[in-house]
């Protein structure tokens, strides 16, 4: 009696997920976009949040409840060195801000993290962009934030940015 239901339940589960899988929807770690996403990939750099220089205090996030600091989810444009003093506390890297945009975004997981990395940064329309990120996990079971901060070409003033997380169950070149 007992195989029975179990197999019922597995079946029934099979079936479900099977369902939800076989879904049309675009995958973005896949790289599917619907017609409605063409999106234009926007080239970018990585911006070292640490000590660069090996001098002087590394850099890193000031106070998370500070005011201005990006919320979880949430992609900031800083587009002065002023502006960035508000988020980043010690010393960092320079950034033509005249030329450059620095784009910042971090968010918070229930597992240790391991790394963050920005995969992409698209724009999907005149004054709209997407930010691509993957977050690899350890496996401690702590509240832990990751961040991540790129600079791309000068972006207009006023645009909107969306934020697309992956937490992938495996972890880069491993295999697992």
């Amino acid at each position: 009696m007992k195989k029975i239901v179990i197999s019922l339940c597995v079946g029934a589960l099979t079936g479900i997920l099977g369902t939800a899988c076989d879904s049309n929807e675009p995958d973005f770690r896949a790289g599917q976009k619907t017609e409605q996403q063409q999106e234009a990939d926007v080239p970018f750099a990585g911006y070292p949040l640490g000590n660069v220089a090996g001098d002087g205090e590394p850099a890193g996030w000031g106070d998370p409840d500070h005011a201005n600091a990006p919320r979880e989810g949430e992609v900031v444009a800083v587009d002065s060195d002023e502006e960035l003093a508000e988020y980043i506390e010690g010393d960092y890297p320079a950034v033509d801000f005249s030329r450059k945009t620095l784009l910042l975004a971090r968010g918070a997981t229930l597992s240790g993290v391991h790394k963050a990395t920005v995969d992409s940064l698209s724009q999907i329309a005149d004054g709209r962009y997407r930010l691509y990120v993957t977050v690899f996990l350890n496996a401690a079971s702590v509240l832990d934030c990751w961040h991540t901060a790129i600079t791309t070409d000068k972006i207009e003033e006023g645009s909107e940015f969306e934020l697309e997380v992956n937490f992938p169950r495996s972890w880069p070149d491993s295999g697992r």
